[in-house]
Protein backbone atom coordinates (compact mmCIF):
# COMPACT_ATOMS: atom_id res chain seq x y z
CA UNK A 1 0.00 0.00 0.00
CA UNK A 2 1.40 3.38 -0.99
CA UNK A 3 2.01 5.84 1.81
CA UNK A 4 -0.07 8.98 1.14
CA UNK A 5 1.63 12.33 0.93
CA UNK A 6 0.63 14.94 3.49
CA UNK A 7 -0.72 17.12 0.66
CA UNK A 8 -3.12 14.31 -0.29
CA UNK A 9 -4.71 14.14 3.16
CA UNK A 10 -7.53 16.08 4.78
CA UNK A 11 -7.00 17.85 8.10
CA UNK A 12 -8.74 15.12 10.12
CA UNK A 13 -6.47 12.46 8.61
CA UNK A 14 -3.39 14.54 9.35
CA UNK A 15 -4.51 14.90 12.99
CA UNK A 16 -5.04 11.13 13.22
CA UNK A 17 -1.53 10.43 11.92
CA UNK A 18 -0.10 12.93 14.42
CA UNK A 19 -1.94 11.22 17.28
CA UNK A 20 -0.56 7.82 16.26
CA UNK A 21 3.04 8.97 16.05
CA UNK A 22 4.94 7.72 19.07
CA UNK A 23 7.09 10.27 20.88
CA UNK A 24 10.82 9.89 20.54
CA UNK A 25 11.18 10.33 24.29
CA UNK A 26 8.71 10.32 27.17
CA UNK A 27 9.48 12.10 30.43
CA UNK A 28 7.26 10.84 33.22
CA UNK A 29 7.03 10.99 36.98
CA UNK A 30 7.90 8.09 39.24
CA UNK A 31 7.07 9.25 42.71
CA UNK A 32 8.81 12.59 43.16
CA UNK A 33 11.44 11.86 40.51
CA UNK A 34 11.39 12.38 36.76
CA UNK A 35 12.65 9.79 34.33
CA UNK A 36 13.21 9.96 30.54
CA UNK A 37 12.45 6.86 28.47
CA UNK A 38 13.27 6.50 24.78
CA UNK A 39 11.18 4.85 22.08
CA UNK A 40 12.74 1.45 22.92
CA UNK A 41 11.76 1.66 26.58
CA UNK A 42 15.27 2.44 27.78
CA UNK A 43 15.87 4.96 30.56
CA UNK A 44 18.12 7.66 29.15
CA UNK A 45 17.98 10.16 32.05
CA UNK A 46 16.95 10.02 35.69
CA UNK A 47 15.31 9.12 37.87
CA UNK A 48 16.04 12.49 39.45
CA UNK A 49 14.21 15.09 41.51
CA UNK A 50 15.92 17.72 39.33
CA UNK A 51 13.09 17.59 36.82
CA UNK A 52 14.51 20.24 34.47
CA UNK A 53 17.77 18.36 34.07
CA UNK A 54 15.89 15.22 33.02
CA UNK A 55 13.71 17.12 30.54
CA UNK A 56 16.74 18.86 29.03
CA UNK A 57 18.57 15.53 28.80
CA UNK A 58 15.58 14.12 26.92
CA UNK A 59 15.65 17.03 24.48
CA UNK A 60 19.40 16.68 23.98
CA UNK A 61 19.01 12.95 23.28
CA UNK A 62 17.07 13.57 20.05
CA UNK A 63 18.76 12.93 16.69
CA UNK A 64 21.51 15.51 16.15
CA UNK A 65 21.36 17.86 13.14
CA UNK A 66 17.97 16.47 12.08
CA UNK A 67 15.69 18.12 9.51
CA UNK A 68 12.53 16.37 10.68
CA UNK A 69 10.55 16.85 13.86
CA UNK A 70 10.94 14.61 16.87
CA UNK A 71 8.65 14.72 19.86
CA UNK A 72 9.31 14.78 23.59
CA UNK A 73 6.17 14.12 25.64
CA UNK A 74 5.90 15.07 29.32
CA UNK A 75 3.46 13.28 31.60
CA UNK A 76 2.92 14.43 35.16
CA UNK A 77 3.63 17.37 37.44
CA UNK A 78 7.11 18.90 37.20
CA UNK A 79 8.89 21.48 39.37
CA UNK A 80 11.44 23.47 37.37
CA UNK A 81 14.68 24.52 39.05
CA UNK A 82 16.20 25.47 35.72
CA UNK A 83 15.09 26.62 32.26
CA UNK A 84 13.88 24.13 29.65
CA UNK A 85 15.80 24.62 26.36
CA UNK A 86 14.04 23.36 23.24
CA UNK A 87 16.16 22.79 20.10
CA UNK A 88 15.11 23.13 16.45
CA UNK A 89 12.88 20.53 14.81
CA UNK A 90 11.25 19.58 18.11
CA UNK A 91 7.71 19.17 19.39
CA UNK A 92 7.51 19.65 23.16
CA UNK A 93 4.25 17.90 24.02
CA UNK A 94 2.90 19.18 27.34
CA UNK A 95 -0.68 18.01 26.93
CA UNK A 96 -0.41 15.75 29.99
CA UNK A 97 1.95 18.00 31.94
CA UNK A 98 1.79 20.65 34.65
CA UNK A 99 4.96 22.72 35.07
CA UNK A 100 5.62 24.81 38.17
CA UNK A 101 8.47 27.28 38.66
CA UNK A 102 10.35 26.41 41.84
CA UNK A 103 10.75 29.12 44.46
CA UNK A 104 13.67 31.31 43.42
CA UNK A 105 13.93 29.99 39.87
CA UNK A 106 14.11 33.64 38.73
CA UNK A 107 14.51 32.51 35.12
CA UNK A 108 12.48 31.86 32.03
CA UNK A 109 10.59 28.58 32.17
CA UNK A 110 10.91 27.55 28.48
CA UNK A 111 13.19 29.00 25.78
CA UNK A 112 14.54 27.94 22.41
CA UNK A 113 17.98 26.37 22.80
CA UNK A 114 19.93 28.60 20.40
CA UNK A 115 18.30 31.95 21.14
CA UNK A 116 21.67 33.68 21.42
CA UNK A 117 23.58 31.59 18.85
CA UNK A 118 21.91 31.67 15.46
CA UNK A 119 18.34 30.98 16.47
CA UNK A 120 16.05 28.00 15.96
CA UNK A 121 13.41 26.73 13.55
CA UNK A 122 10.45 24.37 13.59
CA UNK A 123 9.66 24.29 17.31
CA UNK A 124 6.16 23.34 18.50
CA UNK A 125 5.09 23.76 22.13
CA UNK A 126 1.75 22.05 22.56
CA UNK A 127 -0.64 21.99 25.51
CA UNK A 128 0.07 21.99 29.21
CA UNK A 129 -0.04 24.35 32.17
CA UNK A 130 2.84 26.65 33.16
CA UNK A 131 2.59 28.24 36.61
CA UNK A 132 5.27 30.91 37.06
CA UNK A 133 4.85 31.14 40.87
CA UNK A 134 5.47 34.89 40.51
CA UNK A 135 5.34 35.76 44.20
CA UNK A 136 8.54 33.72 44.71
CA UNK A 137 10.47 35.10 41.70
CA UNK A 138 12.46 38.20 40.77
CA UNK A 139 12.14 37.60 37.01
CA UNK A 140 11.29 35.17 34.26
CA UNK A 141 8.81 34.60 31.44
CA UNK A 142 6.70 31.51 30.87
CA UNK A 143 7.84 30.98 27.25
CA UNK A 144 10.45 33.12 25.47
CA UNK A 145 11.29 32.46 21.84
CA UNK A 146 14.10 34.61 20.44
CA UNK A 147 15.45 34.53 16.89
CA UNK A 148 13.02 31.68 16.21
CA UNK A 149 11.01 30.98 13.07
CA UNK A 150 8.38 28.57 11.78
CA UNK A 151 7.23 27.78 15.31
CA UNK A 152 3.87 27.03 16.93
CA UNK A 153 2.64 27.61 20.48
CA UNK A 154 -0.72 25.87 20.75
CA UNK A 155 -3.12 25.12 23.56
CA UNK A 156 -0.84 26.31 26.37
CA UNK A 157 -2.08 27.81 29.64
CA UNK A 158 0.45 30.23 31.15
CA UNK A 159 -0.23 32.02 34.38
CA UNK A 160 1.34 33.91 37.27
CA UNK A 161 4.70 34.58 35.62
CA UNK A 162 6.95 37.36 36.95
CA UNK A 163 7.45 38.85 33.49
CA UNK A 164 5.52 38.17 30.25
CA UNK A 165 3.51 35.01 29.95
CA UNK A 166 4.81 34.57 26.37
CA UNK A 167 7.49 36.76 24.76
CA UNK A 168 8.51 36.61 21.10
CA UNK A 169 11.68 38.55 20.26
CA UNK A 170 12.88 38.97 16.67
CA UNK A 171 10.79 36.02 15.51
CA UNK A 172 9.02 35.35 12.25
CA UNK A 173 6.44 32.90 10.94
CA UNK A 174 5.16 32.02 14.40
CA UNK A 175 1.61 30.95 15.29
CA UNK A 176 0.22 31.35 18.82
CA UNK A 177 -3.18 29.66 18.98
CA UNK A 178 -5.78 28.46 21.49
CA UNK A 179 -3.58 29.74 24.31
CA UNK A 180 -4.40 31.49 27.60
CA UNK A 181 -2.12 33.83 29.58
CA UNK A 182 -3.43 35.18 32.85
CA UNK A 183 -2.22 36.99 35.99
CA UNK A 184 1.24 37.63 34.56
CA UNK A 185 3.17 40.50 36.14
CA UNK A 186 3.79 42.20 32.80
CA UNK A 187 1.93 41.31 29.58
CA UNK A 188 0.13 38.14 28.61
CA UNK A 189 1.76 37.99 25.16
CA UNK A 190 4.35 40.44 23.83
CA UNK A 191 5.76 40.40 20.28
CA UNK A 192 8.77 42.69 19.86
CA UNK A 193 11.90 43.87 18.03
CA UNK A 194 11.41 43.40 14.30
CA UNK A 195 9.22 40.33 14.56
CA UNK A 196 7.07 39.67 11.52
CA UNK A 197 4.55 37.18 10.16
CA UNK A 198 3.31 36.39 13.66
CA UNK A 199 -0.31 35.23 14.00
CA UNK A 200 -2.29 35.13 17.23
CA UNK A 201 -5.53 33.15 17.00
CA UNK A 202 -8.28 32.07 19.40
CA UNK A 203 -6.44 33.20 22.52
CA UNK A 204 -7.38 34.80 25.83
CA UNK A 205 -5.29 37.25 27.85
CA UNK A 206 -6.89 37.92 31.21
CA UNK A 207 -6.02 39.89 34.37
CA UNK A 208 -2.39 40.67 33.51
CA UNK A 209 -0.56 43.53 35.21
CA UNK A 210 0.26 45.40 31.99
CA UNK A 211 -1.41 44.58 28.68
CA UNK A 212 -3.42 41.66 27.43
CA UNK A 213 -1.25 41.40 24.33
CA UNK A 214 1.11 43.76 22.57
CA UNK A 215 2.87 44.20 19.24
CA UNK A 216 5.74 46.46 20.27
CA UNK A 217 8.24 48.48 18.26
CA UNK A 218 10.39 50.19 20.87
CA UNK A 219 13.66 48.77 19.52
CA UNK A 220 12.44 47.88 16.03
CA UNK A 221 8.98 47.80 14.52
CA UNK A 222 6.99 44.61 14.29
CA UNK A 223 5.28 44.31 10.93
CA UNK A 224 2.90 42.13 8.93
CA UNK A 225 1.41 40.47 12.03
CA UNK A 226 -2.19 39.69 12.86
CA UNK A 227 -4.47 38.72 15.72
CA UNK A 228 -7.98 37.28 15.41
CA UNK A 229 -10.66 35.89 17.69
CA UNK A 230 -8.90 37.10 20.83
CA UNK A 231 -10.33 38.15 24.21
CA UNK A 232 -8.52 40.63 26.48
CA UNK A 233 -10.21 41.32 29.81
CA UNK A 234 -9.33 42.74 33.20
CA UNK A 235 -5.75 43.73 32.35
CA UNK A 236 -4.38 46.60 34.46
CA UNK A 237 -3.31 48.74 31.50
CA UNK A 238 -4.54 48.54 27.90
CA UNK A 239 -6.25 45.43 26.65
CA UNK A 240 -4.33 45.65 23.36
CA UNK A 241 -1.23 47.73 22.60
CA UNK A 242 0.12 48.21 19.07
CA UNK A 243 3.19 50.42 19.42
CA UNK A 244 5.16 51.88 16.47
CA UNK A 245 4.33 48.95 14.20
CA UNK A 246 3.22 48.71 10.60
CA UNK A 247 0.92 46.50 8.61
CA UNK A 248 -0.78 45.01 11.65
CA UNK A 249 -4.25 43.50 11.31
CA UNK A 250 -6.60 42.91 14.26
CA UNK A 251 -9.95 41.24 13.67
CA UNK A 252 -12.68 40.01 15.98
CA UNK A 253 -10.79 41.11 19.08
CA UNK A 254 -12.86 41.75 22.24
CA UNK A 255 -11.25 44.07 24.79
CA UNK A 256 -13.33 44.67 27.92
CA UNK A 257 -12.96 45.90 31.49
CA UNK A 258 -9.28 46.80 31.19
CA UNK A 259 -7.78 49.51 33.40
CA UNK A 260 -6.82 51.88 30.58
CA UNK A 261 -7.96 51.82 26.94
CA UNK A 262 -9.41 48.83 25.18
CA UNK A 263 -7.09 49.38 22.19
CA UNK A 264 -4.04 51.69 22.21
CA UNK A 265 -2.67 52.35 18.72
CA UNK A 266 0.55 54.31 19.16
CA UNK A 267 2.57 55.71 16.27
CA UNK A 268 1.47 52.97 13.87
CA UNK A 269 0.87 53.08 10.14
CA UNK A 270 -0.88 51.01 7.51
CA UNK A 271 -2.89 49.02 10.07
CA UNK A 272 -6.43 47.63 10.10
CA UNK A 273 -8.82 46.89 12.95
CA UNK A 274 -11.96 45.05 11.84
CA UNK A 275 -14.95 43.93 13.89
CA UNK A 276 -13.24 44.72 17.18
CA UNK A 277 -15.18 45.60 20.36
CA UNK A 278 -14.19 47.77 23.34
CA UNK A 279 -16.51 48.02 26.32
CA UNK A 280 -16.25 49.10 29.92
CA UNK A 281 -12.56 50.04 29.85
CA UNK A 282 -11.10 52.61 32.25
CA UNK A 283 -10.12 55.16 29.59
CA UNK A 284 -11.05 55.22 25.89
CA UNK A 285 -12.44 52.43 23.79
CA UNK A 286 -9.93 53.01 20.95
CA UNK A 287 -7.10 55.52 21.38
CA UNK A 288 -4.84 56.53 18.47
CA UNK A 289 -1.86 58.69 19.34
CA UNK A 290 1.66 59.86 18.54
CA UNK A 291 4.62 58.50 20.48
CA UNK A 292 8.25 59.68 20.45
CA UNK A 293 7.53 62.00 17.50
CA UNK A 294 6.15 59.06 15.49
CA UNK A 295 2.62 59.99 14.35
CA UNK A 296 -0.04 57.42 13.55
CA UNK A 297 -0.98 57.32 9.88
CA UNK A 298 -3.15 55.25 7.56
CA UNK A 299 -5.14 53.26 10.10
CA UNK A 300 -8.54 51.79 9.20
CA UNK A 301 -11.25 50.93 11.72
CA UNK A 302 -13.93 48.87 9.97
CA UNK A 303 -17.05 47.72 11.77
CA UNK A 304 -15.56 48.33 15.22
CA UNK A 305 -17.76 48.95 18.27
CA UNK A 306 -17.13 51.05 21.38
CA UNK A 307 -19.62 51.03 24.25
CA UNK A 308 -19.51 53.04 27.46
CA UNK A 309 -15.89 53.26 28.47
CA UNK A 310 -14.23 55.26 31.29
CA UNK A 311 -15.46 58.45 32.98
CA UNK A 312 -15.25 61.54 30.75
CA UNK A 313 -13.67 59.52 27.96
CA UNK A 314 -14.24 58.71 24.33
CA UNK A 315 -15.17 55.82 22.10
CA UNK A 316 -12.67 56.61 19.32
CA UNK A 317 -10.03 59.21 20.24
CA UNK A 318 -7.76 60.37 17.40
CA UNK A 319 -5.12 62.42 19.15
CA UNK A 320 -2.76 65.12 17.91
CA UNK A 321 -0.70 64.01 14.94
CA UNK A 322 -3.26 61.47 13.72
CA UNK A 323 -3.58 61.64 9.95
CA UNK A 324 -5.36 59.56 7.32
CA UNK A 325 -7.34 57.59 9.90
CA UNK A 326 -10.67 56.16 8.73
CA UNK A 327 -13.66 55.00 10.76
CA UNK A 328 -15.98 53.13 8.41
CA UNK A 329 -19.22 51.51 9.57
CA UNK A 330 -18.31 51.74 13.27
CA UNK A 331 -20.53 52.17 16.34
CA UNK A 332 -19.90 54.50 19.29
CA UNK A 333 -22.67 54.50 21.86
CA UNK A 334 -23.36 55.54 25.43
CA UNK A 335 -19.86 56.88 26.02
CA UNK A 336 -19.13 59.15 28.96
CA UNK A 337 -18.06 62.12 26.85
CA UNK A 338 -17.82 61.81 23.06
CA UNK A 339 -18.43 59.04 20.58
CA UNK A 340 -15.57 60.23 18.34
CA UNK A 341 -13.06 62.98 19.10
CA UNK A 342 -10.65 64.45 16.54
CA UNK A 343 -7.94 66.21 18.56
CA UNK A 344 -5.92 68.23 16.04
CA UNK A 345 -6.30 65.26 13.70
CA UNK A 346 -6.24 65.91 9.96
CA UNK A 347 -7.37 64.18 6.77
CA UNK A 348 -9.45 61.69 8.72
CA UNK A 349 -12.76 60.09 7.74
CA UNK A 350 -15.81 59.23 9.85
CA UNK A 351 -18.17 57.64 7.34
CA UNK A 352 -21.24 55.44 7.67
CA UNK A 353 -21.03 55.15 11.46
CA UNK A 354 -23.75 55.02 14.12
CA UNK A 355 -22.97 57.42 16.96
CA UNK A 356 -25.73 57.64 19.52
CA UNK A 357 -26.95 57.30 23.10
CA UNK A 358 -29.99 55.16 23.76
CA UNK A 359 -29.98 55.27 27.57
CA UNK A 360 -32.87 56.66 29.58
CA UNK A 361 -30.39 59.18 31.04
CA UNK A 362 -27.89 59.89 28.24
CA UNK A 363 -24.19 60.19 29.09
CA UNK A 364 -22.70 60.73 25.62
CA UNK A 365 -22.34 64.49 25.44
CA UNK A 366 -21.12 64.86 21.83
CA UNK A 367 -21.35 62.58 18.83
CA UNK A 368 -18.28 63.73 16.83
CA UNK A 369 -16.12 66.57 18.10
CA UNK A 370 -13.23 68.38 16.45
CA UNK A 371 -10.91 70.39 18.68
CA UNK A 372 -7.61 72.24 18.37
CA UNK A 373 -6.25 72.37 14.82
CA UNK A 374 -8.38 69.49 13.53
CA UNK A 375 -9.05 70.17 9.84
CA UNK A 376 -9.55 68.64 6.40
CA UNK A 377 -11.66 65.83 7.84
CA UNK A 378 -14.83 64.27 6.41
CA UNK A 379 -17.85 63.43 8.57
CA UNK A 380 -20.46 61.96 6.28
CA UNK A 381 -23.32 59.46 5.97
CA UNK A 382 -23.49 58.83 9.71
CA UNK A 383 -26.49 58.24 11.98
CA UNK A 384 -26.80 60.45 15.06
CA UNK A 385 -29.34 60.51 17.84
CA UNK A 386 -29.59 60.90 21.60
CA UNK A 387 -26.32 62.78 22.15
CA UNK A 388 -26.86 65.19 25.05
CA UNK A 389 -25.40 68.46 23.76
CA UNK A 390 -24.49 68.15 20.08
CA UNK A 391 -24.24 65.56 17.35
CA UNK A 392 -21.32 67.29 15.60
CA UNK A 393 -18.93 70.01 16.78
CA UNK A 394 -16.87 71.20 13.83
CA UNK A 395 -13.64 73.21 14.25
CA UNK A 396 -11.84 72.96 10.92
CA UNK A 397 -12.69 75.43 8.20
CA UNK A 398 -11.98 72.80 5.57
CA UNK A 399 -13.70 69.90 7.28
CA UNK A 400 -16.67 68.55 5.34
CA UNK A 401 -19.85 67.54 7.20
CA UNK A 402 -22.47 66.09 4.83
CA UNK A 403 -25.40 63.72 4.47
CA UNK A 404 -25.71 62.72 8.11
CA UNK A 405 -29.01 61.38 9.46
CA UNK A 406 -30.03 63.29 12.58
CA UNK A 407 -27.68 66.14 11.73
CA UNK A 408 -28.91 67.70 8.48
CA UNK A 409 -26.41 69.96 6.75
CA UNK A 410 -28.19 70.38 3.41
CA UNK A 411 -31.81 71.18 2.60
CA UNK A 412 -33.87 72.52 -0.29
CA UNK A 413 -37.45 73.48 -1.01
CA UNK A 414 -39.67 76.28 -2.22
CA UNK A 415 -41.39 79.23 -0.57
CA UNK A 416 -44.08 81.52 -1.94
CA UNK A 417 -43.89 85.29 -1.74
CA UNK A 418 -47.57 86.37 -1.51
CA UNK A 419 -49.13 88.89 -3.87
CA UNK A 420 -48.11 92.41 -2.89
CA UNK A 421 -45.45 91.24 -0.44
CA UNK A 422 -41.68 91.51 -0.72
CA UNK A 423 -40.50 88.78 1.68
CA UNK A 424 -41.12 85.31 3.06
CA UNK A 425 -39.49 83.52 6.04
CA UNK A 426 -38.27 79.95 5.55
CA UNK A 427 -37.67 77.41 8.34
CA UNK A 428 -34.73 75.45 6.91
CA UNK A 429 -34.52 72.54 9.41
CA UNK A 430 -30.70 72.38 9.37
CA UNK A 431 -28.49 71.51 12.33
CA UNK A 432 -26.80 74.93 12.24
CA UNK A 433 -27.22 78.27 10.55
CA UNK A 434 -26.43 77.75 6.85
CA UNK A 435 -23.32 79.33 5.39
CA UNK A 436 -24.69 79.20 1.86
CA UNK A 437 -28.23 79.87 0.62
CA UNK A 438 -29.12 79.89 -3.08
CA UNK A 439 -32.50 81.18 -4.34
CA UNK A 440 -34.15 80.97 -7.77
CA UNK A 441 -37.46 82.83 -8.37
CA UNK A 442 -40.07 81.29 -10.66
CA UNK A 443 -41.31 84.72 -11.84
CA UNK A 444 -40.34 88.39 -12.11
CA UNK A 445 -39.50 89.58 -8.61
CA UNK A 446 -36.72 92.00 -9.49
CA UNK A 447 -33.65 91.54 -7.33
CA UNK A 448 -33.89 88.62 -4.89
CA UNK A 449 -31.64 88.13 -1.84
CA UNK A 450 -31.46 86.41 1.57
CA UNK A 451 -31.08 87.96 5.01
CA UNK A 452 -31.66 87.23 8.71
CA UNK A 453 -29.99 83.82 8.52
CA UNK A 454 -30.24 81.98 11.86
CA UNK A 455 -29.97 78.42 13.13
CA UNK A 456 -33.67 77.91 12.41
CA UNK A 457 -34.68 80.18 9.51
CA UNK A 458 -33.79 82.79 6.91
CA UNK A 459 -35.73 85.45 5.03
CA UNK A 460 -36.02 85.75 1.25
CA UNK A 461 -36.61 89.32 0.03
CA UNK A 462 -37.34 90.79 -3.40
CA UNK A 463 -37.29 94.29 -4.84
CA UNK A 464 -40.55 93.94 -6.84
CA UNK A 465 -43.74 92.75 -5.16
CA UNK A 466 -45.52 90.17 -7.37
CA UNK A 467 -49.13 90.63 -8.55
CA UNK A 468 -49.81 87.00 -7.59
CA UNK A 469 -48.12 84.56 -5.26
CA UNK A 470 -44.77 83.56 -6.77
CA UNK A 471 -42.62 80.57 -5.79
CA UNK A 472 -38.93 80.92 -4.94
CA UNK A 473 -36.83 77.74 -4.95
CA UNK A 474 -34.09 77.57 -2.36
CA UNK A 475 -31.07 75.44 -1.41
CA UNK A 476 -29.25 75.85 1.92
CA UNK A 477 -26.00 74.32 3.16
CA UNK A 478 -24.21 74.50 6.49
Amino acid sequence: MAIPRITDLGIDEIKTIERLRAPSVIVEKRGSAAVAIDAYGRIIAGPSTDHASVINAALNALTPNRTWKERVALRGNFVLRDTIRVPSWTTLDLREAFMYAADGLNKKMIVNANAEAGGDVMIDIVGGHLNGNKSKQTGGEGIHLKNASYCVIHGVNVYRTKYEGILLTTCHNVLVSDTVATECDITGLAVEINSYHVSVENCQFINNEYYGFAFEGVDGACYQCNASNVICAGNKKNGVLVDRCRQIELSNVLSVSNGQSGFAIAGCRDCTLANCIAQGNGLDGFSVYQIDSTPPKSVLFAGCVSVRNGPNNVGFRLQSGSRDIALIGCIAKNETYAGVRLESATYCRVIGCMIFDDQASPSQVVGVEEIGTANYNVIAYNLFYGNKTAHVVKAGANTVVRRNTGYPTEASGSATIPAGATSVTVNHGLALAPTKVLVTPSGNLGAVWVENITSTSFTIRCSTAPAAGTAVYWYAEV
